[in-house]
């Protein structure tokens, strides 16, 4: 049965036996993934996919993720509203191009000319910017080596235990930049998404060259990540990747104000930096001891 079925000819949820419950959870099953779009008032015009069930759900209510939202970018809903106010995205568009920064580069003679690009399609207003983010992880615990004494799990070696606070200022994983109207010809275009992530140096160049120019047009979004633990330990080894990245070039650029000014700065000041760097280092460390247990 589909999802308008089930709602035509279905009780409410309360007064579901097993039997409808496991068909309901079926019917969902069958169109994770598929994009849809809401014409409920408060979400007119907002594209919603389908996306997988909590590990320890029962299955019976669409759990729906919507990028475009800026707050509960993750949602729920039962079959009787979301077929009342969800209709399939039709597919008469083409898909959008991905490519890399790289990619978007070599389509254009120099970088220069790319930069103007995007100066164009900005006046016309046909780019839109997304920063991907991941959240920040601070150490509550560090790590605890085999001992001989106490409990049989204070005996264990202990990894240590990183916390991400809802307060903390989220971390940039990357950009994406959708250009509408990338390829067109007489009957048919289709956009383009070009993304600018750490790996070709590409989030560094979006810094350095676009991000003052397309400030006021970038939303933040928190990457999407599915509910279980699997998915929890990849996010927080990501994340932890970033940040130890982030530790080491902070400690490159200290060692390198040292060398330069060590010899005319005051001794607190100097003892100050060499602390940094110290303390920078311990966190290199335990954030790769986290990263070797998640990916153990």
């Amino acid at each position: 049965m589909t999802l308008t079925e089930i709602a035509q000819t279905f009780p409410p949820m309360w007064a579901w036996n097993h039997q409808q419950e496991q068909t309901v959870a079926s019917a969902i099953k069958a169109i994770v993934g598929q994009t849809f779009i809401c014409n409920h008032p408060n979400m007119q015009g907002v594209e919603t996919t389908v996306v997988e069930q909590h590990p320890h759900s029962r299955g019976v209510t669409l759990f729906l993720h919507s990028p475009s939202r800026e707050t509960h970018q993750n949602h729920e809903c039962d079959v009787f509203h979301f077929v009342e106010f969800y209709t399939p995205k039709t597919q008469d568009d083409p898909m959008p191009i991905d490519m890399t920064f790289q990619e978007f580069l070599k389509a254009f003679a120099n970088e220069g000319q790319a930069l103007y690009y995007i100066d164009n399609i900005l006046t016309e207003g046909r780019i839109e910017v997304s920063e991907n983010t991941l959240p920040y992880y601070t150490l509550v615990a560090p790590s605890k080596p085999q001992t001989d004494t106490g409990s049989e799990y204070d005996r264990l070696a202990q990894p240590p235990r990183f916390v991400a606070y809802g307060d903390h200022q989220p971390q940039t994983h990357s950009f994406s930049m959708r250009i509408e109207r990338w390829y067109e010809d007489d009957d048919s275009s289709a956009d383009a998404i070009v993304t600018f992530d750490r790996s070709d140096n590409g989030c560094a160049w979006f810094f350095d060259n676009l991000y003052s120019t397309l400030d006021g047009i970038i939303d933040q979004s928190e990457m999407h990540w599915e509910d279980n633990i699997e998915t929890h330990r990849k996010r927080e080894c990501k994340a932890l990747m970033l940040q130890r990245d982030s530790y080491r070039r902070r400690i490159d650029k200290t060692r390198i104000y040292l060398i330069d000014s060590g010899a005319v700065m005051s001794p607190a000041q100097f003892e100050q930096n060499c602390k940094d760097v110290v303390d920078l280092l311990n966190k290199v460390k335990f954030a790769s001891e986290r990263i070797n247990y998640l990916l153990a």
